[in-house]
């Protein structure tokens, strides 16, 4: 049985459907029509494990094993280990705060991005803290701007 993640905006009219191995379909109400997003237009491996929404689809991040795909009208990007600070490519959460900035959960780090400026949070740059050692498989955007986290540890 394949996963579907959804996302639905009544306000700016769209409906978002994700597929764990079959890309995603992106309807807007306004005109009536379909879009589909796959590999050919950079989602990787066709896997939509993860789905967040900056605005009005100005931005749709995509992220699954694979790493990030940010589809947008200007173009699309696909981000790994190999372009970006990702230390592996499996992003396990991702979440929207309200000024545009996408916050990405993965093993052990925190990933912030801010147009094309990315942060990382770890045990080794948040050293005053107890930061999370295992995947990050959750984040959530309080109405005051604080951001929570859920986590699975693991023990080796």
């Amino acid at each position: 049985m394949s996963r579907r993640l959804t996302v639905c905006s009544v306000d700016n009219g769209f409906l978002l459907v994700g597929y764990q191995q079959h890309g995603l379909d992106i309807f807007d109400a306004r005109t009536g029509t379909w879009r589909y997003a796959n590999q050919s237009r950079s989602v990787q491996k066709d896997a939509v494990e993860r789905l967040a929404v900056v605005g009005n689809r100005d931005a749709i991040w995509i992220a699954s094993s694979a790493g990030v795909t940010v589809l947008t009208e200007e173009g699309n990007k696909s981000f790994d280990s190999t372009n970006s600070p990702l230390a592996n490519d499996a992003v396990t959460a991702l979440a929207v705060d309200a000024d545009g900035t996408t916050w990405l959960g993965a093993r052990g780090s925190l990933y912030k991005v801010s147009g094309d400026d990315w942060t990382v949070y770890s045990q080794l740059s948040v050293l005053a803290s107890s930061f999370p050692v295992g995947d990050i498989n959750g984040i959530a955007v309080a109405a005051d701007g604080a951001l929570w986290l859920g986590r699975t540890d693991f023990i080796d």
